[in-house]
């Protein structure tokens, strides 16, 4: 290879690790009635991300040595997804748990992702955790 390229050569699986360039992850939460209510959220943002390497180049062959067509870049638009929880410790034996993530149910590819699949939409997830 001639030259260096800041997203990796053609055949390369570089192309389709790009990482965000801006990401955010904040939590915030809270411990009530004597640490046995807890409560949270999380707020997550990426920056948008497009590969500046023309599309046709990588689909075409011309520069590919055996089925990079498979290799395509991968491009994002911003996402914003948030989370949230409430666990409830009942006694010293038993606590329940209510869970959110991606409550506003936003259709996104994960970033670093290597598959072209979404992911999972709005979840709510119920728990009751016991020990003996």
């Amino acid at each position: 290879m001639p030259d260096c390229g800041k997203y990796g050569s053609v055949s390369s699986f570089l192309l389709t690790q790009a990482t965000p360039e801006t990401s955010v992850n904040w939590n915030v939460g809270g411990r009530f009635f004597d640490r046995r209510l807890e409560v949270g959220g999380r707020l997550i943002w990426y920056s948008k991300y497009k590969n500046p390497d023309p599309i046709a180049e990588w689909t075409t062959g011309t520069t590919c040595v055996g089925g990079c067509a498979l290799n395509i870049p991968y491009t994002w638009g911003e996402i914003l997804t948030f989370d949230a929880y409430a666990r409830f410790r009942i006694n010293e034996r038993f606590s329940a748990e209510l869970a959110g993530t991606n409550l506003n149910d936003r259709y996104y590819m994960d970033p670093l992702s290597r598959s072209m699949l979404p992911a999972p939409g709005r979840t709510v997830r119920v728990g009751l955790t016991g020990r003996f």
